[in-house]
């Protein structure tokens, strides 16, 4: 079966043994497989269905079944579906059932095709009963075991390995699903080079029943010497790879090749069911975190798509300062994209700096307002989610710096909070912050230090000016809040919300108050990152012009704000959210989530009529319920008969009123 692999034409057709096909089967398989419908399908005489049952295909109505696996029999199939693997020496009816996952894996439907046709030439005749589902071998009963989720690493040289090593011997925590992690090398190396290098790295780190690997020459049979050039090598490793992967129950992939590599642009190609995530090398030693993420987080790696929003007005240096710190940080080689919003009186050092910028991580999006707009509508209306709960934004002011390792921990917060299979925050969780604050404003005596009692990532009732990662479905709920909060503030004024004993309850031309309330209703928090860790920081802009008496007070007054910036490790999260503590609006530490989430119920019904809803839908029109009361309506013809009709609308609570 091996010279299948050599063959020039498109298909291929295999004969099990004793199968002999009529006169006119094969011109009906090639005419079915030049269809749309059966274009990207491998048709087969002999099938099982999803629960292993035999398909039965003598009957006499010519109707195709997909099926689970094929059995033997007959089998044509493109010649650029084969795989070396493929052909091991099998049993027969181990044959179908490797040839069916491989080519599951890749997208191919196996199809039973039915062997009788009212035109008698294109039966297929067989030496033995094959068509016949009584004589099939029946299959093993199933097991109640299942093969573990693996993890592929992917090495071409020697430096590669090393460079994936941090990673391939990070000992996991008590994960529930720990992968077996497979190195498949495509280097001539043995398995005792492998060893060694492995050991010279990190004794405790050896081959065992969790870490296998697997030199060329073990998951690639032969080759011919003349393919031995790259690019035919890549082609052959590429038919090998979705095979190996199907067999070795994985579903992530890990490589770090450069993009000059013959398989670089293949691998990205791969089929929908493989994750691959390429690593740039210098970005190794800050993500180890990622060996502590469960199987469907990795396999999520870009389910979630974060880009950069900044807002600015006339701060070049400042602009130019955060600009160049996000160029220099570690994005794993993620597309990141990044917008820039000028705000109208952006000077012309502003507008030709951005316009140079070069941002290579993504695409770069510019934009300018023709109208001066307060702080307020220039960062709600920066960003809007798609049509889709994967879309997050940070949302950057051009007075921050940024730490290398930014993005690497809003990405860890994301995979472990948000696509890790057990999201037990109930919706509470509306973002990641980047800046570890060290004042909180909120108390009615003014601002106050803010020391946690922990040295822990902590949630907190509040959201800063130093850049924040938002949901959004969190988002869109407050860009409904806030608009219908202005607009009745400007108009009817028919609703007066406070949140009791908040200074920002006087903002009222800052997006901060309308935040606090929301999240004070609701119950929502943000991540933060530990106290002494520190993603972002603040530049203050103040006076350069002041008495030499007043020069340490403004120091101290920086020094409140210009936090150190992380530049070694990004903070490990643990992964289960409800371990890390939480602090209100004011700072102060509550016991749990459900204690601010009582406060917000409490406080609802003094402001709208509507009680809270049974569940979470990121939906305002609970909050947004004004109380009945009697209105002046003013009438031009106090004599007419008739009076102008008006339309009231009253909301009302499900509980009974006593009379």
């Amino acid at each position: 079966m091996m010279f299948a692999l050599q063959a020039d034409s498109d298909y291929i057709w295999i004969l099990e043994k004793d199968s002999v096909p009529g006169e006119g089967y094969l011109e009906r398989l090639v005419r079915l497989s030049s269809t749309p419908a059966y274009k990207h399908t491998l048709l087969g005489t002999l099938g099982y269905d999803e629960q292993d049952q035999c398909i039965e295909s003598t009957g006499a109505d010519f109707v195709t079944r997909p099926a689970y696996r094929l059995g033997g029999g007959l089998w044509f199939l493109h010649r650029s579906w084969l795989a070396l693997d493929l052909f091991r020496p099998l049993v027969s009816q181990d044959r179908g059932r490797v040839v069916s996952s491989y080519l599951n894996h890749i997208g191919v439907t196996p199809v039973v095709l039915p062997l009788s046709h009212p035109s008698q030439s294109h039966d297929a005749t067989q030496a033995t009963p094959l068509a016949a589902c009584a004589s099939m071998p029946s299959s093993p009963p199933p097991t109640t075991t299942t093969t573990p989720s693996s993890l592929v690493f992917l090495v071409d040289q020697a430096e590669q390995f090393q460079e994936l090593m941090p990673l391939i011997c990070h000992r996991r925590g008590t994960a529930l699903d720990t992968p077996i992690i497979h190195v498949l090398s495509t280097q001539l190396s043995s398995l005792s080079t492998l060893q060694a290098m492995l050991f010279e790295h990190d004794p405790k780190c050896q081959a065992s029943s969790t870490l296998v690997l697997h030199p060329l020459s073990d998951w690639l049979l032969t080759y011919p010497q003349h393919e031995q050039q790259a690019w035919q090598l890549a082609q052959t490793l590429l038919h090998q790879l979705p095979l190996t992967m199907a067999r070795l129950n994985a579903t992530v992939l890990i490589h770090t090749l450069r993009s000059t590599h013959p398989l670089y642009y293949s691998l990205s190609q791969q089929h929908p069911s493989i994750t691959t995530i390429r690593l740039p090398a210098r970005d190794i030693q800050h993500v180890q975190w990622i060996m502590d993420l469960p199987m469907v987080a990795l396999e999520n790696w870009h389910a979630g798509k974060i880009q950069l929003v900044v807002t600015t007005d006339r701060n070049p240096y400042g602009l130019t300062r955060l600009l160049r710190s996000a160029t220099k940080a570690h994005y794993m080689g993620d597309a990141v994209d990044l917008t820039v919003i000028m705000d109208q009186s952006s000077d012309r050092v502003t507008q030709r700096f951005v316009n140079e910028f070069n941002w290579q991580v993504g695409e770069k999006h510019l934009h300018h307002r023709i109208v001066k707009m307060n702080r307020m509508p220039l960062f709600v209306e920066s960003w809007y989610p798609q049509d889709s709960d994967h879309d997050y934004a940070i949302l950057l002011n051009d007075d921050l710096d940024l730490s290398p390792l930014y993005y690497l921990w809003a990405k860890q917060a994301v995979l472990k909070y948000r696509y890790s299979g057990h999201e037990d925050d109930g919706g509470m969780v509306m973002g990641v912050s980047l800046y570890s604050p060290r004042v909180m404003d909120n108390d009615p005596s003014g601002r106050k230090l803010f020391t946690p009692s922990t040295d822990k990532a902590f949630l907190m009732q509040t959201m800063t000016n130093g850049g924040t990662l938002l949901f959004p479905e969190h988002w869109r709920e407050f860009h409904d809040y806030v608009t219908a909060r202005y607009a009745d503030i400007r108009k009817k004024q028919l609703q007066t919300i406070d949140v009791p004993l908040a200074r920002s309850a006087a903002w009222t031309h800052s997006w901060r108050k309308y935040m606090d309330e929301l999240m004070y209703l609701r119950g929502y928090g943000v991540l933060f990152p530990p106290h002494q860790h520190s993603y972002s920081t603040q530049y203050l802009d103040l006076p350069h012009h002041t008495p030499a008496a007043a020069k340490d007070d403004e120091e101290a007054i920086r020094a409140l704000f210009q936090v150190r910036l992380e530049h070694h490790q990004a903070a490990s999260l643990p992964a289960d959210l409800s371990t890390l503590p939480w602090f209100d609006l004011w700072g102060q530490p509550v016991t749990s989530n459900t204690e601010l989430v009582l406060r917000g119920h409490r406080f609802q019904p003094q402001v709208s009529a509507c009680p809270p809803p049974p569940q979470l839908l990121y939906d305002p029109a609970d909050l947004l319920c004004p109380f009945a009361r009697i209105v002046d309506v003013p009438v031009d013809q106090v004599s007419a008969d008739v009076l102008p009709t008006r339309i009231a609308t009253l909301y009302v609570t499900d509980k009974p009123t006593p009379l």
